[in-house]
């Protein structure tokens, strides 16, 4: 079963191919007519835990380096591999949870480095979801990639159905930090979670630069992260957001804070998690 498709620089075609206990755990390039010009995995495609093998890979992106970052749901991993099939890395801080959903937020120049959100979720189904924030680096002269630690995280409660439920795919508006979540399972709507700034209002960035160095003062914002129904999305008024260090709401609990930083150039974005015309359910 197809599970994703992300194109690389030269406009190939990366599909992730997984089947639970079934046919293929790989990941495939193709050129623009469809010829397969690479295959991952382990021998006869079956699942493996090696460099560039797969167990259930489900979602996969590419950043500015050309570089493949493929949630491996079932070896609990994110896993980085070249255009090639090179294995640069891993992060595998998610405990016994399935590791289903991973997406770029805002990007920026010093050091040059990305926000990398990664969802994960019980892979049972149910319980309770986790979305970590890692510090992603963008040096693309040092592409290998260290086993990298969340510097936040916050927990998402999984509804229960009539099926199994998973977290199962996730994109970030890289401008805003928004977070839309697809949950597996039944007729279960997708969710949506803001950052809730401290002191009710979004910080504008202070791009400030010395002159002696030219470089940036770095700010700090802080943001809380709070769960909002997806119909609620094109209110022209924002519900006012939690204070910070406030533990619990009416939309369920708020996860630790995390950090955005910003500096005195404008960020480089990519294009692919552009949030455009989202609309309710």
């Amino acid at each position: 079963k197809v599970t994703d498709v992300a194109w690389d620089a030269a406009g190939d075609l990366l599909v992730s191919d997984a089947d639970l206990n079934g046919l293929n755990n790989r990941v495939l390039k193709l050129d623009p007519s469809g010829v397969v010009l690479e295959s991952w995995s382990a021998p006869g495609d079956q699942p493996g835990s090696g460099p560039a093998q797969f167990d259930l890979p489900h979602m996969l992106i590419v950043d500015q380096c050309d570089r493949i970052w493929v949630a491996d749901a079932l070896n609990h991993r994110v896993q980085v591999i070249a255009n090639d099939g090179t294995f640069l890395g891993e992060i595998t801080c998610f405990g016994n949870l399935g590791v289903y959903a991973v997406a770029f937020g805002a990007s920026f120049f010093s050091p040059p480095e990305t926000i990398l959100f990664v969802g994960a979720s019980p892979a049972t189904g149910g319980g309770t979801g986790q979305i970590s924030l890692f510090a992603a680096p963008m040096d693309c002269t040092q592409p290998t990639i260290a086993n990298l630690a969340a510097f936040a995280t916050f927990d998402v409660p999984i509804p229960s159905s009539t099926s199994t439920t998973l977290l199962h795919s996730m994109t970030v508006d890289p401008e805003t930090s928004d977070v839309y979540l697809a949950v597996l399972g039944g007729k279960l709507p997708p969710q949506k979670w803001v950052p809730a700034w401290p002191g009710g209002e979004r910080p504008s960035p202070r791009r400030e630069c010395s002159v002696a160095n030219q470089r940036a003062s770095d700010p700090i914002l802080i943001a809380y992260f709070t769960r909002r129904n997806m119909n609620a999305l094109n209110s022209s008024v924002d519900p006012a957001p939690p204070a910070p260090g406030c533990c619990s709401s009416s939309d369920g609990p708020i996860g630790p804070p995390f950090r955005v930083r910003s500096d005195c150039r404008s960020p480089r974005r990519r294009s692919t998690n552009r949030i455009q015309g989202v609309r309710p359910i």
